[in-house]
């Protein structure tokens, strides 16, 4: 009890001294001193407070607001060259509770930047993006910015490390400005041979948060980031210039070899941290950059920490295998079990969405992850997510992915008995995705080439549906009815050019689509007026769509119509165009999102043909690509 209580008493009396070491940083018989003075005070004072653990009460003590007043007071006349020293011990000792001292200091520097040294502007723009959250930083910012950027136009020759610090501040804290970019890319453009690898890989991550994409740019230095990282795994650098390549959409196949191979021969616990693991998944599955090795290393390793992984890791790393159609149906349900065993993991929709997207591809439906995402709760919040830029393209990527967890219960597997959606949700969903794939659907001119042999096999137009709309969602690239002998089947003029308020009308139940006559299923008056007024018949409203995509009209696959037409139908075929995004970047090895559509397609009753587009581009003439589609139709 005695040694108890006499280690009370001296932890007391140890805390007592470091108390009075504060008050003694602070003491000043006159009060008044020099800014340089009161910097040093300033420092032992935080020191100090930090040691007896009462940082955060500090400011509000009567002795520290007398000194903070005369800070302040110094500052104001203080060479902006102090000011800038203030903030960064400010910065460095996470010190943010005297407000008015940052922002005497701040005020000091944005009135003269044009007197700050090229290291005092870096220092300043890092301490303001460590001190964000402080009333006044995105505007100081702003100011300091517009000192760079006329710094830049003058043709200054900046010091690379100072340029990717301001770089990295100006990203942290938002205040990225339009006028900066094109003086920072002729600057990079002549200096970023000079650039250390690490400032590379800083400043491609910064450059990518703040949305600059100039392909020399990045060109440049994602071959300079191979030459400079071959001698050495700076894990950081690595990730950042994986993360920054992904997102822009630059693709450099030997660095992301270099970083595959690098994965592979890192040694160490250290290397294959959740955050680690999550991030070079995400970055090859963006880039689309296939390699099964790496996959099936980053998945055992995950696999044995994955109890460490948060929701956004075990989102990128399921979107990853899933994207990359790579088949670790053991991982993936390991991390749905993961997902499920936190509710605040579950909390993360993104991560939900990703989760149950890959187990999809991968054919795998945990029962407990599928009851979630059918659940009333999780469909509401399908229905009420948007994303801010480009709301009605994710609404449609959000719908999708639940509908085709629908499409593979009730019809690939129904044997699992874990049913699928009511009848009116499903058709809420269908609606809202079909008004966002008119918003964006576009055609490329692959498309177009296969079309056009479709029309000479065929011998018109008339006897292939392009871009056909499927009641599951799906837009087929071309859809091609088949008589018992093979021969293309004429297409119903009434199948083409429908409106979205038409397809609501049919899911509402307010028309019938199943009816056969075509007079029944013609367009309304203003649907009519519109058609005519845009084109004069079917072979010009095919012709335009060619040209451009008319937003306001789309094609109705023949799961729409009734068996009236199709009696005399043997088999439906749906021709895919599938482009060189429907494979990965560096092998003929095709993606999470194609082989689903594929599969799917097949489960509700089309033949599938597949046209890749590097067996497309061998072929140089119309006679042989007409002569490919029909030995590829005949074996479909």
């Amino acid at each position: 009890m005695w040694n108890r209580l006499g280690l009370l008493i001296i932890r007391r009396s140890s805390s007592a001294a470091k108390v009075s070491t504060v008050h003694q940083a602070l003491q000043r018989a006159d009060g008044t001193f020099e800014a340089e003075d009161g910097l040093s005070r300033l420092k032992n004072a935080i020191n100090a407070a930090k040691s007896a653990g009462t940082l955060a009460t500090l400011p509000h003590t009567s002795q520290y607001q007398s000194f903070s007043d005369s800070l302040i007071n110094g500052l104001s006349t203080a060479p902006p060259e102090v000011a800038v020293e203030y903030l960064q011990c400010c910065a460095n000792h996470n010190f943010t509770n005297d407000k008015r001292l940052i922002k005497a200091a701040i005020t000091r520097c944005v009135a003269s930047p044009q007197e700050l040294s090229e290291r005092s502007l870096s220092s300043a723009l890092l301490a303001c993006a460590t001190l964000r959250n402080v009333p006044r930083m995105t505007e100081a910012s702003s100011a300091l910015a517009a000192e760079v950027s006329r710094r830049l136009s003058n043709g200054e020759n900046l010091h690379p490390i100072a340029v990717t610090n301001m770089a990295w501040a100006l990203v942290s804290l938002n205040a990225w400005s339009d006028s900066l970019t094109p003086v920072l890319i002729d600057y990079l453009k002549k200096q970023l041979d000079t650039f250390p690898f690490h400032s590379i890989a800083l400043l491609l991550w910064s450059l990518a948060k703040a949305g600059v994409t100039d392909k020399d740019v990045f060109s440049r230095a994602s071959q300079l980031c191979c030459s400079k990282g071959a001698s050495n795994y700076d894990q950081r650098s690595f990730l950042q210039i994986a993360w920054a390549l992904a997102t822009v959409g630059h693709y450099n196949q030997p660095f992301f070899d270099m970083l595959s191979d690098k994965l592979l021969a890192a040694k160490g616990r250290g290397f294959y941290t959740p955050r680690t693991l999550s991030s070079i998944s995400w970055s090859l599955a963006k880039a689309q950059h296939y390699r099964p090795d790496v996959l099936d290393h980053i998945a055992d390793h995950s696999l044995v920490r994955l109890h460490e992984f948060n929701s956004h890791d075990l989102g990128n790393l399921a979107y990853a295998f899933g994207s990359l159609n790579q088949p670790r149906k053991d991982l993936l349900v390991a991390v749905a079990e993961r997902f499920f065993s936190d509710p605040q993991l579950r909390a993360n929709n993104l991560a939900h969405a990703n989760i149950v997207w890959s187990c999809i591809v991968s054919d795998v439906y945990p029962e407990q992850l599928v009851k979630h995402s059918l659940s009333v709760e999780a469909l509401q919040q399908v229905s009420d997510r948007q994303h801010p830029q480009s709301p009605n393209m994710h609404m449609s990527k959000t719908s999708m992915q639940v509908l085709q967890l629908h499409v593979a219960l009730t019809r690939e597997h129904p044997e699992l008995g874990l049913g699928g959606l009511p009848p009116e949700q499903t058709r809420d969903l269908l609606t809202k995705s079909y008004e966002a794939v008119m918003s964006y659907q576009q055609t490329s001119v692959f498309q177009r080439n296969v079309w056009r042999a479709l029309e000479g096999l065929g011998g018109g137009r008339q006897y292939y549906l392009p871009e056909a709309l499927t009641r599951s969602g799906y837009i087929v690239d071309a859809e091609l009815l088949l008589a018992p002998d093979n021969k293309p089947v004429l297409i119903p003029r009434h199948w083409y050019f429908r409106t979205i308020g038409y397809v609501r009308d049919v899911l509402l139940g307010r028309r019938e689509s199943g009816v056969q006559s075509e007079q029944q299923l013609a367009p309304t008056s203003e649907e009519r007026g519109e058609e005519e007024e845009s084109t004069k018949n079917l072979s010009e409203i095919l012709s335009s769509m060619e040209v451009t995509r008319r937003r306001k009209y789309i094609n109705l696959a023949s799961d729409w119509h009734g068996t009236g037409h199709c009696a005399h139908v043997a088999r439906r075929v749906a021709v895919e165009a599938d482009g060189p995004e429907h494979f990965a970047m560096n092998c003929n090895h095709p993606l999470g999102r194609t082989v689903l559509k594929h599969r799917q397609l097949k489960a509700m009753g089309w033949d599938v043909i597949s046209i890749p587009y590097y067996e497309w581009a061998g072929l140089k003439t119309g006679d042989c690509h007409m002569q490919y589609l029909k030995e590829k139709i005949s074996k479909s």
